[in-house]
């Protein structure tokens, strides 16, 4: 298990579709990325995908109920501009500098190149009504959102609604 705080089948499952997201999607940021040693790649893309959660994790633990709205409705092509999005992107970029020796800006670089590609397929798996890897209203509940889910529920119909309960 790669999150040690996951407790729900559910919940570890959409953990599982996130890290193959991840895992997808990380050849010319983390794979084939010179600044990253080989042996380390594996690591780096399970260490992208725990920084992504925490990052997450603490947005539902504080509340952050108007950040989150602005970034699962904020459009895809920006998505480095969130502040969400750059809170996750200097967590991990300390990670990766840390855990694998490689210099701040190197990180900073793949960390900004894996998230700009990944997150905007993570919204808009979370926003298709069809795709069912990912749901919301769980992933809140379990990572610390309580009510989160129900109350963002209330905000939303359409598409979104399947997000929030």
């Amino acid at each position: 298990m790669i999150i040690s705080f996951i407790p729900a089948n559910n919940l570890q499952q959409m953990l599982e579709n996130l890290l193959t997201l991840v895992r997808e999607n990380a050849q010319d940021a983390i794979v084939s990325n010179q600044a990253i040693p080989d042996q380390f790649n594996d690591a780096a893309i399970e260490e992208t995908t725990n920084q992504l959660v925490s990052g997450l994790k603490y947005q539902f633990e504080t509340g952050n109920v108007s950040g989150l709205i602005g970034l699962l409705n904020g459009g895809l092509s920006n998505v480095a501009s969130n502040p969400i999005v750059s809170q996750i992107i200097n967590s991990l970029t300390q990670s990766l500098a840390a855990k694998f020796g490689i210099g701040t800006q190197q990180a900073n670089n793949a960390a900004s190149m894996i998230l700009a590609v990944v997150i905007p397929k993570l919204i808009s798996k979370i926003n298709d009504p069809n795709d069912k890897s990912f749901d919301l209203p769980s992933l809140a509940k379990e990572l610390g959102g309580g009510g989160l889910g129900g109350m963002m529920g209330g905000l939303f119909g359409g598409g979104l609604g399947k997000l929030f309960g």
